[in-house]
């Protein structure tokens, strides 16, 4: 019995040892990808963080794992844009992180160094498409073969991409030491989808509305998300982000921050100044070099910027404001450009900040109200449309990696020119008069007022440049068959008289062929030479550039002494807006009714 009972122990013994054995597994690593969203406007949006979770045996525990070189590649030819940190180095921003940063002292970072306790490490640019994390210490020796590795702060151009595909890529070890890593050949880092929506509520003016110097309208531009949180603030990398997570709700990355104490290190290769001078006992110390200032590590350079530009602004507007408002739980702030010479401006809104506490699931809308004003001088000509569009800034062609382009930066997407502004057609009156003659011995006088300077309060009128009547001659014109000033048909012609100043007068004489444009107050009169027809019996219908048009005919024998008539004209209700209502007589920027 007690030899059966040895017997058994041994057998015990041996299945508890050849389990063990059969148990090991050698070093190998398996991947887990982050996905994120990019924005198809972007050419510098981070992708996801990619995880790989790392087991097994080392094959000589003695040694380790050293001196592995890991590459990121995209597929389908989509650039990698993250910043450059080093020109002749060509390091990167991409950064790969051991085990979260996370040591026996709490999360201290040990960067670009030489030595076994390294746990930062910062890639180097291959190509367009590929990054590589160099000299790798996967497992020193007598380390934890357990080990997580973050692969991140990978910048992508995605410009290319459709809106709705995804973004991949694959994994392998280019240096000699090897092992394997499952799941390498189409790790998906992101989707791209469509950020900016861009809209506009447009407005108008009429030239008979405010007195110059005050607002001529307001028009309102929408920037809304294509995705939630496709808006971002800029962050602070350092100070905000330093906990590697990836997908942070900022325009940064990740930066090696106050997370511990610890050294940035790697010598004249990467040539950056001390981070932190803080190495635990035991750790040598390697040539020191700090995370840099300006383009650094995760940080980027502006939040998200939204830009409106404006075109063709009429002559005569002379300044643009902005104000802006989210929906939603977003922080901006607005800044209107001057206007340019060649009649444009912009518009510039900044994401500032947002409620932490509020949820960010719905897809925001930051609304602009742009005012346009004039100040002094005269109403701007009518006619003018403002056109705008909208698109992320900063706008660039940069979709590689650079060391001096900002981080984000964007494609002008160019939309659509929306018509944001438009100058009404001239506030207008039209005057009938029935019956003008110069022949047979009668002549006839005619007079046209503009009383838009009354004691009422009305909005003096008088659009500079334009012509403030337009006369319309219809009838006989004995061997005149063409008004001059403008070409007529045989039985019309067409004349355009100087500018009729607010309280003055246009006066002409049919058998002098025009007149004079009277001025109120000091000033010289306006010739209207050509502005009547000689030797014409008919009727004329003058379209005058602003409201309150009063006009008076005199038809008399030649020197008035025998017969004279005179009447008032008619003011005709504006046929041209019943083209959109056929019920409407009259309306805003029209004159006088003949029911008036």
């Amino acid at each position: 019995m007690a030899d059966f009972r040895k017997l058994l122990f041994v057998l015990i013994a041996g299945a508890l040892l050849f389990t063990t054995v059969a148990s090991a597994e050698p070093f190998s690593c398996s991947i887990t990808p982050t996905q994120t969203i990019v924005r198809v406007e972007g050419l510098a949006d981070y992708v996801g963080d990619i995880i790989l979770n790392c087991w097994g045996d080392v094959p000589d525990p003695a040694v380790g794992i050293k001196n592995v070189n890991i590459r990121f590649t995209t597929n389908n030819n989509v650039n990698i844009t993250s910043n450059i940190l080093n020109t002749s180095a060509q390091v990167t921003e991409a950064s790969m992180i051991m085990n979260e940063g996370l040591t026996a002292g709490g999360r201290i970072w040990y960067g670009n160094g030489t030595y076994a306790g390294q746990n930062v490490y910062q890639a180097v640019k291959i190509s367009d498409t590929a990054v590589e994390w160099q000299n790798v210490t996967i497992a020193g020796p007598s380390s934890n073969p357990f080990k997580t590795i973050r692969l991140t702060n990978i910048r992508v151009n995605a410009t290319g991409m459709p809106v709705g595909t995804a973004i991949s890529g694959y994994i392998n070890i280019t240096s000699p030491t090897s092992f394997p890593i499952y799941g390498t050949s189409n790790v998906v880092v992101a989707n791209v989808l469509k950020g900016l929506i861009f809209s506009v509520t447009p407005s108008s003016y009429a030239s008979c509305g405010p007195p110059p110097g005050t607002t001529l309208g307001t028009f309102r531009v929408t920037f809304t998300e294509g995705y939630s949180a496709a808006f971002k603030r800029q962050g602070d990398a350092l100070a905000e982000n330093y906990i590697p997570q990836g997908n942070y709700p900022t325009e940064s990355g990740w930066a090696p921050g106050p997370g511990g104490s610890g050294i940035w290190g790697g010598g004249s290769l990467y040539g950056y100044s001390a981070y932190v001078a803080a190495v635990p006992a035991g750790i040598g110390t390697p040539a020191v070099a700090a995370v840099p200032t300006g383009n650094s590590i995760g940080q980027a350079n502006n939040p998200t910027t939204l830009l409106a530009r404006l075109k063709n602004i009429p002559l005569g507007i002379t300044s643009v404001s902005a104000s802006v408002y989210s929906d939603g739980y977003l922080a901006t702030s607005v800044v209107a450009s001057s206007i340019a010479s060649d009649r444009s401006a912009t518009i510039t809104v900044t994401v500032t900040g947002y409620d932490d506490n509020a949820s960010v699931s719905a897809t925001e809308a930051v609304k602009v109200d742009i005012t346009l004003s004039t100040a002094g001088g005269m109403t701007p000509a009518p006619g003018g449309i403002v056109l705008a569009n909208g698109t992320f800034a900063p706008i660039s062609t940069v979709g590689v990696m650079s060391a001096i382009d900002p981080e984000p930066r964007f494609v002008d997407t160019g939309t659509p020119d929306y018509q944001a502004f438009t100058m009404a057609g001239v506030c207008r009156t039209l005057l009938l008069f029935p019956y003008l003659t110069n022949q047979a011995g009668f002549d006839t006088g005619i007079v046209i007022s503009n009383t838009t300077k009354d004691p009422l309060g009305t909005q003096p009128q008088n659009v500079s440049g334009l012509g403030a009547c337009t006369m319309y001659y219809y009838g006989f014109v004995g061997g005149n068959l063409a008004v001059p000033v403008l070409q007529a048909g045989q039985n019309a012609g067409v004349a355009v008289s100087p500018d009729v100043p607010s309280g003055g007068q246009l006066i002409l004489l049919l058998s002098a062929g025009g007149g004079n444009s009277i001025p109120v107050g000091p000033g010289v009169p306006a010739a209207c030479a050509g502005c009547a027809p000689v030797t014409f019996q008919g009727y004329m219908i003058a379209s005058c550039n602003f409201q309150y048009a009063h006009g008076y005919a005199f038809v008399s024998d030649t020197g008035a002494t025998k017969l004279a008539q005179g009447y008032l004209a008619l003011v005709i209700p504006d046929r041209s807006l019943r083209l959109v209502d056929p019920f409407t007589t009259g309306g805003t920027g029209t004159g006088e009714q003949l029911t008036n």
